[in-house]
């Protein structure tokens, strides 16, 4: 443990302080021991947190230079063209076979995710490219790690792979909110939708209705108000957006282009909730509990306050 501090120190050192082309490129036995004794390791939160925050650091610092640096362009830092070795261990993670499991998982969304946005420190970025190019060919269609992959092919490549042929992020961000969000209900004539996974039961579904219906009572005998504070807005219609698992949750961060850490978030200028399903071993709140508190919010902002 003692050793993985150190790494974990040096990866938060890099991230706030600084680092040259040598120190980084040293870092490579590092990931380079992790990807050997991924069986091992990959459940080891010592060791994980260690090289997450290595790779993290290094990504950061890297990055950051960019924004101190003439014309934005990684061309004009030191660090173009002359972190390669630590590329290729980066990118080597990005598809590790049928080695991948619930425990090393974050690894490879991890590299995948830094493979993207360092690739423009290569001298020709179509190395790094590929690499995401090969973890969607490796991964099933719709899988997070295919996902990922994609995202960042979207966001650092123009959404082109290697030979400059267009991959159509839009499809598969459709594609995946079908397949993750199959179930849908309406009620009170569509001003109340819930799209839900699979595995949520009607039965729960149908409970958050009527929870809804006891809450905004309770509410209007405290605050003397049912008429909203502006039609035509999108909080006209609620939906819920409820997913099978706290994992198949993160997916909403790419589909969807909102934040996952949390068990549940209300985007009030799109009138949606975003949560998912969860046993109590993943969270203290049933989803019930959740969806009573976010709703209180969607409430106060039509009637009340907007912006709540």
């Amino acid at each position: 443990k003692a050793q993985d501090g150190v790494v974990e120190a040096l990866g938060r050192l890099i991230g706030n302080a600084s680092a040259d082309p040598e120190v980084i490129n040293n870092c490579i036995y590092v990931l380079s021991d992790f990807k050997d004794n991924i069986d091992k390791y990959g459940s080891n939160y010592s060791k994980g947190n260690a090289v997450f925050n290595l790779m993290k650091g290094i990504d950061y610092y890297t990055n950051s230079v960019i924004y101190n640096t003439n014309g934005y362009d990684a061309k004009n830092t030191e660090f173009y063209n002359r972190i390669d070795p630590y590329m290729e261990r980066l990118e080597s993670l990005c598809t590790i076979g049928d080695k991948l499991n619930n425990d090393n998982a974050w690894l490879v969304n991890n590299a995948l995710y830094y493979t993207g946005r360092m690739g423009k420190f290569r001298e020709d970025p179509s190395i790094s490219q590929r690499a995401l190019e090969r973890a969607m060919k490796e991964y099933p269609y719709l899988s997070y790690q295919y996902i990922e992959a994609a995202n960042d092919l979207d966001l650092n490549f123009s959404g082109k792979n290697s030979s400059g042929n267009d991959i159509d992020f839009n499809k598969i961000k459709a594609d995946a909110r079908e397949k993750y969000l199959p179930k849908t209900y309406t009620f009170d004539d569509g001003k109340f939708v819930v799209k839900a996974g699979e595995k949520v039961t009607e039965e729960k579904i149908k409970r958050l209705y009527w929870a809804s219906k006891e809450v905004k009572a309770q509410f209007m005998r405290v605050v003397q108000n049912d008429k909203a504070l502006e039609e035509g807005n999108p909080d006209d219609i609620l939906t819920v957006v409820i997913y099978n698992s706290p994992e198949e949750y993160k997916l909403n961060r790419i589909i969807n282009g909102f934040s996952t850490d949390n068990g549940g978030i209300y985007i009030e200028n799109i009138g949606t909730f975003f949560t998912y399903e969860r046993t109590p071993e993943e969270s203290i709140y049933t989803l019930e509990e959740l969806f009573r508190h976010e709703f209180t919010h969607y409430l106060q902002g039509r009637y009340v306050v907007p912006g709540m």
